[in-house]
């Protein structure tokens, strides 16, 4: 089997990043998922590759039973789910890398 990164240029004049799609979810926080990317070929699913953990607000009452509401924020973590958009870099040893994502919920 032909390895993908042979298919990389080893330069390309102005680009560093390209945008993707994620292909897999992420189900565990050290799981590394795959990506497409649709500059090199949408066809094709590049990785397995790392990701950034993302942590959005949630509102938590923490009120014992018959307490009035206290609410507090506290961190959720989000993981990547197939259909979200990415942002993707290759590092010095042609490595892809998911440096950011965008859940598909939130839209484009």
């Amino acid at each position: 089997m032909t390895d993908l990164r042979t298919m990389i240029p080893e330069r390309v004049e102005g680009v560093h990043l390209w945008q993707a799609v994620i292909a897999e979810t992420a189900t565990t926080v050290d799981q590394k998922i795959k990506v497409m990317i649709p500059a090199f070929d949408a066809t094709l699913l590049w990785g397995p590759c790392k990701w950034a953990p993302r942590f959005e607000p949630q509102t938590v009452n923490v009120a014992e039973s018959g307490e009035s509401a206290h609410n507090i924020v506290v961190p959720k973590f989000v993981m990547p789910i197939v259909g979200d958009q990415a942002m993707v870099c290759l590092d010095n040893t042609k490595e892809v890398w998911i440096i950011m994502w965008w859940p598909l919920i939130y839209g484009l």
